[in-house]
């Protein structure tokens, strides 16, 4: 605006036809593009922070068109146009009173360049016209002002609570996608990463609580913004971590609503400057869960309406905790025997192959171990099909057991059988392995069965096969361990058969004999 009143400055002296007049203007025009370029950056630029530059700038800006006309030394209503154009500067980039204080300077600065050109002048004729256009246009220009910027107040407003709609809906949709993810690692990654990209703060962060003493933490999930450094050490200049004790943690299990977490309750780098940290609780329907944290930049930003959608993050956080975790338990229900709690066939028959593609790939070993009960037929004809299934239970809990230490893999094959999947083992670790679960398993049931149950104790064969010296996939792996566990028994059981000793066996299943393996062991020899 200032080079719009200069520019009509420099016409009015090109209009004016005195030429010691024109020096003169020219001059004061001069110095208003000096004050304009040097005076007005640093105004505007270096001290655009403080309240009481609008009025200095007001002012300036209307000593500026007084000392342009007193340059020309015209009479006061031939340069009306100016005071009008800073009235209307004032309109576009003040504030109501502004624009008013504007009218007052102009009428007053007005009055001195009277003062100081005439020596006897017409007061009523000069002045106060010249006082009733400007104060009457600052006036109305000031109340002009004021019902727009309400107006645009009002509709800026509505664009803000439509924008908030919009990001509730936003949020809505994300997390529906997000609950419905029966994964719960993936479905809480989900909600800290909505809490970030959609709600738009800085950092966030979810805590699961373990279900025995209070303060501990399980799980953690962060947003791809890490919320503590790299380094882990806590410390950070631009980002402040929170001071996330045991303590802390407990308390904000106990709340039961958003809360602010300032420099009291943890780092005191939180109560200087203008980022906070927000603490939304999880709370189940048999207690605690965890916690929700996140950053705000703008200390003054947050509003009630941000604490309730981080509330509704919450609550939207333990119902996919609940769907996860009750979708896994039925998962696991649907994977393991009833009988024995260990993996049933089906899920046996998925983890070999899986477990036999992952040992295709990093070219590694995987040995199989079948197990049966020597006689068993005959064990349950004496003392009868529930004692019988006691003494499958028993072996179930041993072999898992024993295999631990292997990261051995136990399932239950069928009736009596069981399988030991012992991924990255070769044959010869494996038969020894077996050996080892023999004699363990064995001592540790017939214990079991002779001092809780009063039953005799029984004995174990076991087959060994191993991928890829004895079988190319898992069906013909498991056929060979039965054959090698079925050479055991042949030798009168409670020992351990390996496929690559004994070869393919003749064996009667059914009224059909055959051989396995035959083309195995050609093709091998």
């Amino acid at each position: 605006m200032r080079w719009v009143i200069i520019g009509v400055a420099a016409l009015f002296l090109l209009a004016n036809a005195d030429p010691a007049t024109r020096v003169i203007g020219w001059a004061a025009w001069g110095a208003a593009v000096l004050y304009n370029v040097a005076v007005g950056y640093f105004l505007s630029e270096r001290l655009r922070p403080f309240r009481w530059l609008r009025y200095a700038t007001a002012a300036l800006d209307t000593a500026l068109i007084t000392g342009i006309i007193l340059g020309l030394r015209g009479p006061i209503n031939a340069y009306i146009a100016l005071y009008l154009l800073a009235v209307a500067g004032a309109v576009f980039y003040l504030g109501p009173w502004e624009t008013i204080f504007v009218g007052v300077m102009d009428s007053v600065l007005a009055s001195l360049l009277a003062l100081l050109w005439f020596n006897s002048f017409n007061a009523a004729a000069q002045l106060i016209p010249t006082w009733g256009l400007i104060m009457s246009t600052a006036a109305l220009a000031g109340i002009l002002t004021h019902q727009v910027r309400e107006r645009l107040r009002a509709n800026q407003e509505r664009a803000n609570r439509l924008e908030r709609k919009l990001t509730e809906m936003a949020v809505l949709q994300e997390l529906e996608q997000a609950v419905h993810d029966l994964q719960s690692g993936s479905t809480l990654q989900n909600i800290v990463e909505v809490s970030t990209k959609v709600l738009g703060f800085r950092r966030a962060a979810l805590f699961l609580a373990t279900g025995g003493k209070a303060g501990d933490i399980a799980e953690s999930y962060f947003s791809n913004r890490d919320y503590f450094p790299p380094d882990g050490n806590g410390e950070s200049s631009s980002l402040p971590p929170l001071h996330f004790d045991k303590d802390l943690f407990a308390e904000m299990l106990k709340a039961d609503r958003p809360f602010i977490v300032d420099g009291s309750q943890g780092s005191p780098l939180m109560a200087q400057g203008p980022m906070l940290q927000i603490a939304a609780p999880l709370r189940g329907a048999h207690g605690p869960v965890g916690v929700l944290v996140v950053d705000c930049d703008d200390r003054n930003g947050v509003g009630p309406n941000d604490l309730e959608i981080l509330s509704g993050l919450a609550r939207s956080a333990v119902l996919a905790i609940q769907n996860a975790r009750l979708h896994n338990r039925v998962q696991r229900m649907a994977n393991l025997d009833g009988l024995t709690n260990l993996y049933n066939h089906r899920y046996f028959q998925e983890s070999l192959r899986r477990t036999l593609r992952e040992a295709q790939m990093t070219r590694q070993p995987v040995s199989l171990v079948m197990v049966e009960v020597d006689r068993f037929k005959d064990f349950n004809d004496n003392y009868g099909h529930q004692r019988g299934d006691q003494v499958l239970i028993s072996i179930a809990r041993a072999l898992e057991m024993a295999a631990r230490p292997y990261h051995g893999e136990v399932a239950r094959y069928g009736g009596d059988e069981f399988m030991v999947i012992l991924p990255g083992m070769d044959v010869t670790t494996a038969t020894q392995t077996a050996k080892e679960l023999l004699s363990w398993v064995t001592d540790t049931v017939t214990m079991d069965l002779q001092e809780n149950h009063h039953l005799p104790g029984v004995s174990l064969s076991l087959g060994v096969a191993t991928y890829p010296d004895d079988a190319q996939d898992a069906s013909h792996l498991i056929d060979a361990a039965d054959q090698a566990m079925y050479a055991a028994k042949r030798r009168g059981g409670n020992q351990v058969g390996a496929f690559h000793e004994t070869g393919p066996v003749l064996k009667q299943t059914g009224g059909r004999r055959y051989y396995y393996g035959e083309n195995d062991q050609k093709n091998r020899r």
